[in-house]
Parts: structure tokens; sequence; C-alpha cells
């Protein structure tokens, strides 16, 4: 539930920038994992999500955007030796502006693709539910 409400507070989902992604696929592809809070160790409570890298480069990536965009895209990003690895495509999309790349490559960072976060599974239905 903490990921829908994410979503729908998302600043491009709410002004209609991009359409409500589709449910299945949301749900299928993994998709809520981008808006999910990540939870403590101490009995599930959800804590905030911050950037494991570099302050310098989070505040500049927030000096040239700003703190919605990087709370929603930059620390939901995972990070390990100089390279950012995007919770989503859409993630990485975002990352990808010429101001946060200009950033990025300031910093010697390099932007991954996501990882995907599991094989596509088929379908099934059931007779005459299509």
């Amino acid at each position: 539930m903490a990921a829908v409400k994410a979503c729908a507070a998302d600043p491009e989902i709410a002004r209609g920038d991009y359409g409500w992604p589709g449910l299945h696929s949301w749900l299928s592809e993994e998709r809520w994992r981008a808006w999910a809070p990540k939870a403590a160790n101490d009995g599930g409570a959800v804590v905030a999500v911050r950037f494991a890298g570099p302050a310098e480069l989070r505040a500049d990536v927030l000096a040239v955007t700003d703190q919605a965009f990087v709370t929603g895209y930059l620390d939901r990003s995972a990070w390990g030796d100089g390279v950012v690895t995007p919770a989503t495509g859409y993630t990485r999309d975002k990352l990808r502006l010429p101001a946060v790349a200009a950033v990025f490559q300031r910093h010697g960072v390099v932007l991954a693709e996501p990882a995907p976060a599991h094989a596509a599974q088929p379908v099934a239905y059931a007779r005459g539910n299509r």
C-alpha cells in the first residue's frame, strides 16, 4: 500500500506527465519496487531511503534538480564502486537528463542499466477470462 501511495504522490504521475502504470505489469514486473519504502530490521518499521553513494554527488544532483527528484530517483538507486544502478528503466531514463548526466560525468560516475527484478513469468488465463 505504501508503494501505491508513493506512486500516486510522484510529481510526474500526479501532473499526468506519464499515465498510471498498467496494474498487471506494475505487479508482475515488480515496477512497484521503485516506490516501495525500505523496511528496517526493527520489526519492519518503514524508514526513509537515502542514497548510499557520496553525499557530494547527491548534493550536486539536488542543486540541478529538486528534492522530489533526488528522493524519487537517486535515493532509490543502488551505489557501488562509482556506479549508480537505478531501480527501474523509468528511473534510469530520469537519471539520464542532461543536467544530471553532467553531474555524473563531473564525478566520474557511471549510470548502469537496472537489474531485472526477476525473469518474466508467463500469464496463465483461465478459459473464458481473456
